[in-house]
């Protein structure tokens, strides 16, 4: 996912480009889907860039602890900044332009899709988790465990009030 931005750095600020990258490719455990578009726009310093698209994740149910693909939407935008342009000495942690005028998405796409995940992943919407007891799946099979309508925590207080209500 990288970009020749020689023609845009060269351009009048405010200059943009727009590239759509059809087939899926894979960036460490996220598989972008085709159709991610990149827009750049040029600025005084550097360039401007901004992602829009969908992935697809793996992940462990939070409830019922099966493995699943979910899509996440990734959606991101970076300034980019030319290696010719800055101190080495100063230390800036931005994305850079190489010597060679490339620019590369890649790090901004893996980074946008991770802050758009969701921090509670869930199989489905009705994934009933698994038994707190026997530890079986409830959305495989129906376990045969007594089910408590109260936590066993609160069982000394509730035999302390029997009798004064």
């Amino acid at each position: 996912m990288r970009y020749n931005v020689s023609q845009l750095l060269l351009s009048p600020t405010g200059t943009s480009s727009k590239f759509q990258i059809e087939s899926d490719s894979e960036i460490e455990d996220i598989l972008v889907l085709g159709g991610l578009t990149v827009s750049m726009y040029k600025m005084h310093e550097g360039i401007w860039v901004d992602i829009l698209g969908q992935g697809k994740m793996e992940a462990t149910c939070s409830r019922c602890v099966n493995e699943f693909e979910y899509l996440v939407d990734i959606q991101g935008e970076q300034q980019y900044i030319s290696v010719l342009d800055i101190d080495p000495n100063q230390g800036l942690d931005v994305f850079l332009i190489d010597d060679r005028h490339e620019l590369d998405v890649q790090e901004l796409v893996r980074q946008s899709a991770i802050v758009g995940d969701n921090v509670k992943k869930l199989c489905s919407d009705s994934c009933r988790g698994i038994c707190a007891q026997c530890g079986i799946r409830l959305n495989d099979s129906v376990c045969e465990c007594v089910e408590r309508t109260t936590d066993p925590r609160w069982d000394a207080l509730i035999e302390l009030t029997k009798g004064e209500i």
